[in-house]
């Protein structure tokens, strides 16, 4: 018999051997864990409720349509970075390259993606339909509709794996922030009594996820065994309780991968070739971008829903530090080697301030677009706020590894270690602290502009000086 045989073979009674304890862990993982989802969800959406009757506010549909639209790009965006299509390190090293059937091979991995997808958009049409006080068949036929769109999605970034218009995945999701944005600052008025024909939305899904599972077996290589090793580094970030580690180990990987082309910068000498440096990195990353103007527009989705208040300020202080955190990787690179400034001749203090133009600048920008969009009575708190939001985020950008020596908190569910929690809090503390200000008025209070202009001065002049010292 060849040795391709023998491998089939093998591989046969080990799928019929894991077969039932794959189908246990799955029952067992749907019994626990939808119940539980079901439930935190059920809560968190009859206090929504309670505060919509409490204020007389229901969602308009514009919003919940701006934040559909965010939340497919987020998961197209996830999805996109790991492959969709992935697998263990052992399949990429030996059974892809192996004379198998890869279309048989790679099935259960995309089957999983088929279903991330379907729940995902079931996820969003469930917060829809209750958003929307939909009765009950036609609540239903939106969820299925949302669901059927999340499968047609997830087949169509399949189909972009597999070498089939390389580029689409990022427009579409370019597209998506995009369109949520509009809708965000247009708000059209649109029924809230919408019924949705779920059933040409299934004949695509079902259309699209043959089409995805026809071209597997084209599936580009180099993309599969790319969102393997991001897999395997996400994973090594959670088993280890360190996602330091991983996000370092990304950037490394995302550096790699870049390629010198020719910049319209020209050169420069000292602490401006420190400058161009980062000009050079957030032009050739167009996908903190994206997450920039997506972030951006979170916050006036959630005022649109929630109304000014706490949960707003909230919003607005999280989605700034994840929106221009890209821009803080050549810090966090800086902070990693403490001999650089020696090797640049420059002062410690020289580099940390070159550092800090590009951040502030991007800041600014996030603020000004954000507050904006909420309401442009506040244009001029962004203008201010700026510098303290980058502030927070440098602050962030300097972390190292996570501690686990700190003493773990001791609760009846288990022990929680807070390594982890200092790890994550660091940054968005300080960016709390110097934006009180601006969250404050944001939570409906009021303070003077001069308040939000002296904490970023100062908190930035402070920070300067700290980070400045060997």
């Amino acid at each position: 018999m060849s040795a391709t045989g023998d491998v089939r073979r093998w591989l046969r009674r080990k799928r019929r051997h894991n077969t039932a304890e794959r189908l246990y862990t799955t029952l067992l993982a749907l019994v626990i864990g939808v119940p539980t989802l079901v439930s935190a969800a059920g809560g968190a959406l009859r206090r929504l409720d309670a505060r919509h009757l409490a204020h007389a506010m229901p969602p308009a549909p514009s919003a919940l349509l701006a934040l559909g639209l965010l939340w497919y790009a987020l998961c197209l965006a996830a999805a996109l970075r790991l492959g969709p299509v992935t697998s263990s390190a052992a399949t990429v090293t030996w059974l892809a390259t192996s004379p198998l059937d890869r279309r048989r091979l790679l099935l259960p991995a995309a089957g999983w993606v088929l279903g991330a997808g379907a729940l995902a958009g079931g996820l969003y049409g469930t917060v829809g339909a209750f958003g929307l006080a939909l009765p009950a068949a036609p609540a239903v036929a939106f969820a299925a509709a949302c669901a059927a769109l999340g499968v047609t999605l997830a087949a169509l970034l399949i189909c972009v794996q597999t070498g089939a218009y390389a580029r689409w995945g990022e427009f579409v999701i370019v597209l998506l922030v995009a369109a949520s944005a509009v809708v965000t600052v247009l708000r059209p008025a649109l029924p809230s009594d919408v019924d949705v024909p779920w059933l040409p939305f299934a004949v695509a899904a079902a259309i699209c996820g043959a089409l995805a599972v026809w071209r597997l077996g084209r599936l580009r290589w180099l993309a599969f065994a790319g969102g393997t090793r991001l897999a395997a580094t996400i994973a090594a970030g959670v088993v280890t309780l360190d996602p330091g580690l991983a996000a370092r180990v990304f950037e490394e990987q995302r550096g790699a991968a870049l390629h010198p082309r020719r910049t319209g910068f020209g050169t420069a000498l000292g602490w401006r070739a420190v400058v161009r440096q980062d000009l050079l990195s957030a032009v050739r990353a167009p996908e903190r971008w994206t997450v920039f103007a997506a972030t951006a527009v979170v916050p006036a989705t959630a005022a649109q829903i929630l109304g000014t208040g706490v949960v707003l300020a909230v919003v607005w202080l999280l989605c700034g530090v994840a929106g221009i955190a890209g821009a803080g990787a050549n810090i966090r690179r800086d902070h990693d080697q403490a001999a650089l400034p020696r090797l640049l001749g420059l002062r410690t203090g020289v580099l940390t301030a070159a550092r800090a133009v590009v951040p502030v600048l991007v800041g600014t920008l996030w603020t000004v677009l954000s507050l904006a969009l909420v309401d442009t009575r506040y244009l001029v708190w962004g203008v201010l706020a700026g510098p303290a939001l980058a502030t927070g985020m440098m602050r962030a950008a300097r972390r190292g590894r996570v501690r686990h020596e700190f003493p773990p908190i001791v609760t009846p569910a288990g022990l929680i270690p807070t390594g982890i929690l200092h790890w994550a809090i660091r940054g968005v503390d300080l960016a709390a602290l110097l934006l009180a200000p601006t969250l404050v008025v944001l939570s409906g209070g009021s303070l003077p502009l001069l308040a939000q202009a002296a904490g970023s001065v100062v908190g930035l002049a402070l920070f300067l000086r700290r980070a400045a010292r060997p």
